[in-house]
Formats: structure tokens, C-alpha cells, sequence
């Protein structure tokens, strides 16, 4: 198709804070997993879909499939949506003192 841009990630933004790379922020509506770690302002890749490797909330088994949400306050994946925001589901299950699980990132914004 000659209208094809490509694969949605990863995609250059301008870093509008400091970026650590692998460490999920939110940018506009987006969370956006940074390629590598960038200064404010510096032009960055970041990730807005795939499977990674993201800190979870503790104390909460994760099923495969399940519906994950992003809490920007404690900077982790979590199963309760309450006041989080939906980003994706669990590519695998994960035991409940797991600090880390797989998250398949949907790409949307909210």
C-alpha cells in the first residue's frame, strides 16, 4: 500500500522528561516503554505496543489473558482498574508475590 507508514513501535517522540530506558511512562495517553535512557528534550524511541517485562503489583495472581491496567501513581501493572487505566492483558500468568509480569501492550490511548 503506498499509504503503509509501518509498524506502530516504535515511534521517535521529543522526551518531555528524563527517560530511563525499559521504564514505562505516560506520554499524552500513551504509556510508552523508552528505548534507551534520554535526557528532557532529546528526541527518543519509545515502545507503545508489544510484550514486556513490566513491575507488577504485588499481592495479585495474574491469569493468562487478564486485563491489566497501568497505575501511574505507583508505577505498576495491576488487575484493578478503579482509577488505572486499561493497557493491555497478561501474556502469561504471574503468582501474586511476583514483582514483575508480561504485559502484551495494546497500543491505545485512553
Amino acid at each position: 500500500m503506498k499509504n503503509y507508514i509501518g509498524p506502530r513501535s516504535p515511534i521517535t517522540i521529543t522526551a518531555p522528561s528524563a527517560l530511563t530506558g525499559g521504564t514505562p511512562i505516560i506520554v499524552g495517553t500513551l504509556l510508552c516503554i523508552p528505548a534507551k535512557t534520554e535526557a528532557s528534550g532529546d528526541q527518543a524511541a519509545v515502545h507503545i505496543d508489544g510484550c514486556w517485562e513490566i513491575a507488577k503489583a504485588t499481592g495479585e495472581a495474574w491469569t493468562l489473558f487478564a486485563k491489566v491496567y497501568w497505575d501511574d501513581t505507583a508505577k505498576k501493572m495491576t488487575t484493578t482498574a478503579t482509577s488505572n487505566t486499561l493497557r493491555g492483558v497478561a501474556a502469561k500468568a504471574a503468582a501474586s508475590g511476583d514483582t514483575t509480569g508480561w504485559v502484551l501492550l495494546s497500543g491505545d490511548s485512553v
